[in-house]
């Protein structure tokens, strides 16, 4: 298991080289949609996270599913609609649960308890605060492998923007649990489900529910369902089983052991066995063909570039004509769109107007609480941001593409068609991140509620009148609360036409930039050499697939004996207690720096005699002057080096009226530094007391080899120094991963002290560098100064 571990590292940090050329190229063609895409990638391998989404229809048991493999109820469940948001559920230590609100990136932390109300589509609080995600960490041993579940919203029911959600986030996953059920199984809408599912992606179809049917029935359908995606998606990357997600959870819940578990725990088990088998090949296979779909793009574009270069002024200008249309063409198109998403939006507001829970209460406001009337005005405001994006969902998609047709235009006049359609689909999903949940809440206006009724009670018919104006009361505040909102929502139309052109003018000068920038020879060497290893790799992890894959494309079961992957790591390597690596011939060395540095600074500062002796040995070398004035004050400094000053002052004087050399005080000579000498009497010792198991660096392995240390001790000290520069080499190169991606939090202890550990071992200490080199000049120094 330790060699499969150490095999998928160096894959891993070997596609993650070449996705972060592939981000170097895109910086240098000023390509800020590719470098987000490109960037995407490295985030992948930098959270070196397997996911698994589960997806349906809505009311096909997913989220009951979740719950009985996870041996609890997490998640809420129900017979209507309930998930409305990218549920993630991944490994932690305690259990915890955060969320996003629309339009932040910052996760707040929530008890696990109130995550129904965060998820469920009918719940107030996840309108009100437009919560678009949620995380859950529990320490559930299946997720210890490093399976991290996505409960997706349900697609096919009567909110298409969840739907957008569930689509949009397919892309993304590693795995899908496709999730039917026995009494209702394949139908039209899960075939256009299954057309979204990433071809990479292996499919594990569960016929949910058999417990509504007889085994004899659930063994049909469970046949017919294996026919029907036989025709859809090839044999070995799917497997199907029935089972009843309901007696798996009441087994979770139950004393007997023998209790039906409805299939759950082989289930269970057989994901543990996929996980531990192919993770790392389908993980890194999903990122290495992502990454060479963009490659392809960026070879299309720098195509486009070349081409445009070469052509005469004639075809410039043709191309220059066509783009012009194009841009045209898209501007109308636009505007058209953003025209049906208003229209779609007053729609969208009438209905609301006319539900009868809309204005639920609104009478009991009068007199209300400055608070109170907040809370409402903002429970019903997030209300009306939903209308607002379920009225624009269907036309995002389009939007987006609007942004492109410029370029599609130049890529079909200047490169193959073929090239050409690849590099627009290529590019139109480039922008499909352009979602849902992306779009910008509608701020609550800030109104002042109905006026509380003054008491006439002694007045005759006061109750009529008191009503009267109670109603004048809630009719005016209404008005209100409607002409706020419809200039809320006017600005937020506002802010998605402005988004749209702010594209559309990137998206132009994207092209711009590609038509006026010559590609480089280095560009293209870049990218032939980044397509190359994409090629190569792929060959590696088809071996590694065929490794771990059984006839007919049966996983093979796991070693029950080797702990999981993530746990599987070299000792030392956890963030915590992290052993930091060193020479320590350095260590010695340092020590004797720091002890002697100390001893002379408080006799410089204090003693006359002292500071006598520094002058009279023209100081201390540049390197250790400096890191004695580190050590002490201006005071001690000044108290030091008077009369070092002084005496050096005086030698130069006197060169001057003898006419003869310059003074040795120009250039001392290095091996009069006292403290130089100290350091090396310190080298010595170590260097003498050296025993296996140490390590030292570069320049101190030479040093033993000199000094007479044997030559098995001398190949030994080789051997650990190869070891852990090695190591060293993967945790840089994983550390530029992770700061490329953007992901410092991820950074483990020891990735982040790697470059320093690195250069201490092949240069040494920085503290201890002197300007002595050879062993000559070493052996010169006096040791008894």
């Amino acid at each position: 298991m330790r060699d499969a571990l150490q095999k998928y590292r160096d894959l891993r940090l070997e596609l993650g080289d070449v996705v972060r050329a592939q981000l170097h190229l895109a910086r240098e063609r000023r390509d800020p949609v590719l470098e987000a895409s490109v960037r995407e990638l490295l985030v992948r391998l930098a959270r070196d996270r397997f996911t698994v989404a589960v997806a349906g229809q809505f009311s096909r048991g997913k989220t009951t599913l979740l719950n009985a493999l996870l041996g609890a109820e997490y998640l809420p469940t129900g017979a209507l609609p309930l998930t409305s948001v990218l549920t993630r559920i991944e490994y932690g230590s305690n259990t915890d649960a955060s969320y996003r609100r629309r339009g932040s990136d910052i996760d707040l932390p929530v008890p696990l308890a109130d995550v129904p109300q965060l998820v469920a589509r009918q719940s107030a609080r996840r309108t009100e605060e437009q919560i678009t995600a949620v995380n859950i960490r529990i320490p559930a041993e299946l997720l210890r492998l490093g399976i991290s579940f996505v409960d997706t919203p349900g697609v096919g029911g009567i909110d298409a923007a969840t739907s957008a959600i569930t689509m949009g986030f397919l892309a993304e996953a590693d795995a899908i649990v496709f999730v039917t059920s026995a009494d209702s199984a394949i139908n039209d809408t899960d075939l256009r489900l299954l057309e979204q599912f990433p071809a990479t992606a292996h499919l594990f179809c569960v016929v949910n529910k058999r417990d509504l049917v007889t085994p004899q029935e659930a063994e049909e359908v469970t046949a017919a369902v294996r026919e029907v995606l036989s025709a859809h998606r090839p044999p070995d990357t799917t497997e199907v089983a029935a089972l009843s997600a309901l007696h798996g959870i009441q087994s979770a819940h139950s004393l007997d052991s023998h209790a039906d578990d409805g299939g759950i725990g082989g289930f269970r088990t057989r994901l543990a066995d996929f996980v531990t088998t192919m993770r790392a090949p389908l993980t890194l296979s999903n990122v290495r063909e992502a990454s060479e779909r963009l490659a392809r793009t960026q070879g299309t574009l720098l195509t486009l570039a070349q081409r445009y270069a070469t052509a005469g002024p004639e075809e410039q200008a043709s191309v220059r004509s066509r783009i012009a249309d194009a841009r045209a063409f898209a501007a109308r198109t636009q505007a058209e769109t953003l025209n049906r998403v208003r229209t779609r939006l007053q729609e969208h507001v009438e209905a609301l107007w006319n539900a009868p829970d809309w204005l639920a209460d609104v009478a009991a406001l009068g007199g209300a609480t400055d608070g109170d009337v907040e809370n409402w005005v903002a429970a019903r405001t997030g209300r009306f941001t939903e209308e607002a994006v379920r009225a624009a969902s269907p036309e995002l998609a389009g939007l987006a593409g609007t942004t492109t047709t410029p370029l599609e235009a130049a890529l079909s006049m200047l490169t193959q068609p073929r090239a050409a359609r690849e590099a627009s689909a290529s590019e139109r999903a480039l922008h499909a991140p352009w979602v849902p949940a992306s779009l910008p809440s509608i701020s609550p206006p800030r109104l002042a509620g109905p006026a509380a009724a003054s008491d006439e009670s002694r007045w005759p018919g006061h109750e009529r009148r008191a009503a009267e104006r109670r109603e004048e009361e809630v009719e005016q505040f209404l008005a209100r609360f409607r002409d706020g909102l419809d200039a809320q929502a006017e600005q937020w139309l506002r802010m998605l036409e402005a988004e749209t052109r702010q594209r559309t003018r990137e998206e132009a000068a994207r092209l711009d930039a590609y038509l006026a920038t010559p590609v480089s020879r280095a560009q293209l060497d870049a990218l032939t050499r980044a397509e190359t290893h994409l090629t190569d790799l792929a060959a590696t992890l088809a071996a590694s697939t065929a490794e771990t894959t059984g006839p007919r494309g049966t996983v093979g079961a796991a070693e029950t004996n080797d702990e999981p992957d993530a746990l599987d790591v070299p000792d030392g390597s956890a963030i915590d207690g992290h052993r930091e690596i060193g020479c320590v011939v350095c260590g010695r060395q340092r020590a004797a720096l720091v002890e002697d540095l100390s001893q002379r600074q408080f006799g410089l500062a204090t003693r006359e005699a002292d500071q006598i002796a520094l002058a009279h040995a023209q100081g201390l070398c540049p390197a250790h002057t400096w890191s004695y004035a580190s050590m002490t004050s201006p005071l001690g400094i000044s108290a030091a080096f008077a009369s070092l000053a002084e005496a050096t002052a005086k030698a130069l004087t006197n060169s001057l009226q003898h006419g003869g050399a310059l003074p040795d005080v120009i250039d001392p000579d290095p091996r009069s530094c006292p403290v130089c000498a100290a350091i090396l009497q310190a080298e010595s010792a170590a260097l003498r007391e050296l025993h296996e198991g140490d390590t030292v660096c570069l320049r101190h392995l030479a040093r033993a080899a000199e000094s007479g240390v044997s030559r098995p001790l001398v190949e030994a000290f080789t051997r650990e120094l190869a070891e852990t520069l090695t190591r060293h080499a993967q945790d840089m190169r994983s550390y530029a991963l992770k700061r490329e991606a953007l992901t410092r939090s991820l950074l483990t202890a020891e990735e982040s002290r790697a470059y320093r550990e690195t250069l201490m071992l092949l240069a040494a200490d920085p503290a201890l560098a002197m300007p002595l080199s050879t062993a000559s000049e070493r052996d010169e120094i006096s040791f008894e100064r």
